[in-house]
């Protein structure tokens, strides 16, 4: 009993407080509050409590927080499960420091043994924080970025930093408004930002924008802000960065990114990126539209194989397998590698692309193929075009010569005897040029092509080897069958008529019977027979196709016919007076007929015009002397008068044309022609000159002898021709 005593007194004297407590603990065991049961009276002295046993802490400490709950449970967790434990703790509510010993005399109940430390913990939380201030002093005066409170707008504090960013002294900075510093374009954005974040509003904390410094120069900063409170006041933290080169080097790749992706999206080649480790299309320019007729986004979606044709996705994909390896073993001597391949297009069909496609690795470290692909339909189309052209004669579709010599080469073989090789030769293709013009002699030569390859087999080798020349190769074939042939292509041209031309060819042919025999010497043979026919049928067909000339001439002029009959009898009662033989009698009929052949070179609207011809016009009528010779003379039975055509317009003084003939060298028969046409024409009408009467002709004839007209043969003309007398008109 005494004992006891001893440490009730001990306990009641004691300056440290002493509490002796029961834990509260609910259905589940969980505890959630505690009884004093006794209390020493520095217990209350310590806490300022009073009347505390028999009470719970919640009575005592009704708004208890967090922290005191914290403290119920671990007081719990004692009591409990037994132990003792030692904490320094704060009362938020008692607002003191405490030196706290707990330990369980039994289950369910706690003591504690505290001291109050508030007095020594205040000085070291001053000592901690005036260490703190000094690093913070030390943080802020030495930070390399701005560091700067705004208040009221207005700078209330910043660290040197602010003085090199801006160029402000530090009192400038403290009494000039901080939007000053701040450029007019960003000057709204960041005092609204400014005012809703000290508002408490949501608003980004990092905002970037130009900053004026005192020399007027520009530059950009970042500038990170909080809010905070400054004694007392609500303002902002700032950290400003200069970000002026980060800025510059951000607009250069954004101007660059700008211009590369303005080139891939406006360029007319497709630019793409594959990637090897997941077989898809990463990137495709929009170009490919007009490539393609797809979008790039439905470009992207299509797998490798669906994207290109089968054979072409084999040269791909052995170009990618291939040239991977080579990059892999070495990335920086790889090379583009170029193919051509065929595309599926929407607009339907497939076109032909060129692919130029190069390996690099991707930023995953995968590879990836960039490539670059163009339209080459048009090229390919060329090039077809040109080896079409190397086997084919432009102007009929045949083959050519080349062609036919190579063929030969192949098929000069055992297998293919008998081999008829047939030549064929259109007649008169230089007539009907120099009559009818170029293009009615191309015209003719087409006629005749068509009739081949409508009279050909699917084996036959068809060409055109000349100007008027053409050969048919015939693989096993012999002459007998050679002939049914060409007799069925001769019937095709007899049913071919023309008003104009006639289609008149010569053929010949020979065979190859033994595979020792020169296929040269066939050559020769069949050559040699064409001649021999040709002698015999281009005469006929010529003088058939000088008549059609004729024929045509008289249809684009009328009044040609009848001047031409007039003349050629004129010349031919000339030759009579003059006591020529019959044949010259003839020949000067013939020449009073035919004289103006040439004509049917000249365009209808000039030989028609009725005002007086142009020098052009004038100059394109001077061409029917040379017209008229080309015509004439492809036909033996008018080449003796084709000379003389060609100087009718020819005078003695050597002012005429073509040639400018003088006196003896202008032919007799060109001499009498001369002046029965000039006669016939003044006394016709004609479509710029007036008639003029036999006596005002008789005139011009005696006014120009000796320089237009002979003399001697215009007195005959008048006196035996005309029936009158030289010297008395």
């Amino acid at each position: 009993m005494m004992k006891e005593t001893f440490y009730q007194s001990i306990m009641i004297e004691s300056p440290a407080g002493y509490a002796y407590h029961k834990i509260l603990c609910d259905d589940s065991g969980h505890p959630y509050d505690y009884e004093f049961i006794e209390i020493n009276p520095a217990f209350e002295l310590l806490t300022g409590l009073r009347d505390v046993p028999g009470k719970r802490i919640s009575e005592l400490l009704p708004n208890i927080g967090e922290k005191e709950r914290n403290w119920i449970k671990s007081c719990g967790e004692i009591a409990i499960y037994g132990g003792s434990k030692f904490f320094e703790e704060y009362s938020p509510t008692l607002k003191r420091w405490y030196k706290i010993k707990v330990y369980s005399p039994e289950k369910y109940y706690f003591i504690t043994y505290f001291i109050d430390i508030t007095k020594e913990t205040i000085k070291e939380t001053e000592e901690l924080l005036r260490k703190s201030e000094e690093q913070y002093r030390l943080l802020f005066e030495n930070a390399v970025e701005t560091i700067l409170v705004v208040q009221n707008e207005h700078v209330k504090i910043c660290n040197p930093m602010a003085e090199i960013l801006s160029g402000y002294p530090m009192d400038e900075i403290l009494t000039t408004p901080f939007l000053h510093f701040v450029h007019p374009e960003d000057r709204q954005q960041i005092l609204f930002n400014y005012r809703l974040r000290l508002n408490g509003e949501p608003v980004p904390s990092i905002n970037t924008f130009k900053l004026i410094r005192k020399d007027e120069s520009v530059r950009w900063v970042e500038m990170n802000s909080i809010k905070i409170d400054w004694e007392g006041e609500v303002a902002s933290l700032n950290f400003l960065v200069d970000i002026t080169d980060r800025k510059r080097v951000e607009d250069a790749l954004k101007t660059s990114e700008e211009k590369y992706r303005l080139l891939t999206e406006n360029a007319s080649d497709v630019i793409w990126v594959f990637n090897v480790s997941t077989e898809k299309f990463t990137y495709i320019s929009p170009s490919v539209y007009s490539l393609r007729g797809i979008t790039a986004e439905e470009a992207m979606g299509e797998t490798l194989e669906k994207s290109m044709t089968p054979n072409s996705l084999l040269v791909i994909q052995e170009a990618i397998a291939r040239n991977k390896e080579g990059f892999i073993r070495d990335p920086e001597t790889q090379k583009y590698s170029i193919h051509e391949i065929q595309q599926p297009s929407k607009k339907g069909g497939v076109i032909w692309v060129e692919v130029s496609m190069k390996f690099r690795y991707n930023p995953e470290g995968e590879i990836e193929v960039v490539g670059v692909s163009r339209n080459i339909e048009e090229r390919k189309k060329s090039e077809r075009e040109v080896i079409y052209l190397s086997y084919h004669d432009q102007l009929t579709g045949l083959y050519n010569r080349r062609f036919y010599e190579e063929e030969l080469k192949r098929l000069d073989t055992e297998r293919n005897l008998p081999m008829t090789l047939v030549l064929a030769d259109v007649n008169g293709l230089k007539l009907t040029n120099d009559a009818f013009g170029h293009l009615e002699g191309d015209r003719l030569l087409q006629d005749f092509a068509e009739i081949l390859k409508s009279n050909s087999r699917a084996d036959d080798i068809i060409a055109r080897i000349g100007g008027d020349e053409f050969i048919i190769l015939l693989p096993q074939t012999d002459s007998v069958h050679a002939e049914k042939i060409v007799n069925r292509i001769q019937a095709s041209l007899y049913s071919k008529k023309s008003e104009k031309v006639v289609l008149s060819v010569s053929f010949g042919w020979a065979s190859k019977m033994k595979p020792e025999e020169d296929f040269n010497k066939v050559f020769v043979q069949a050559e040699d027979f064409m001649y021999r026919k040709k002698l015999l049928e281009s005469s006929s067909m010529k003088s058939k196709t000088i008549q059609l000339i004729t024929k045509s001439l008289y249809e684009k002029h009328a009044a040609e016919q009848g001047h031409c009959e007039r003349v050629s009898k004129l010349c031919r009662d000339m030759g009579m007076v003059l006591g020529l033989h019959t044949d010259a009698v003839d020949e000067l009929s013939l020449l009073g007929l035919f004289h103006d052949i040439g004509k049917i070179g000249i365009s209808e609207r000039i030989l028609n015009k009725s005002e007086k011809l142009s020098n052009l016009e004038w100059a394109e009528m001077k061409r029917h002397p040379e017209i008229g010779y080309q015509i004439l003379r492809s036909t033996n039975e008018f080449v003796p008068i084709s000379e003389y055509v060609l100087s009718h317009h020819e005078r003695l003084d050597g002012n005429g044309y073509p040639r400018k003939l003088k006196e003896g060298q202008i032919p007799l028969q060109t001499r009498i022609l001369t002046i029965a046409e000039s006669y016939d024409t003044m006394t016709n009408t004609h479509p710029y000159k007036p008639k003029l009467s036999d006596r005002e002709a008789i005139k011009e004839l005696r006014a120009n002898v000796n320089r237009q007209f002979d003399p001697e043969i215009a007195r005959i003309f008048v006196e035996k021709i005309l029936k009158r007398k030289w010297h008395t008109i």
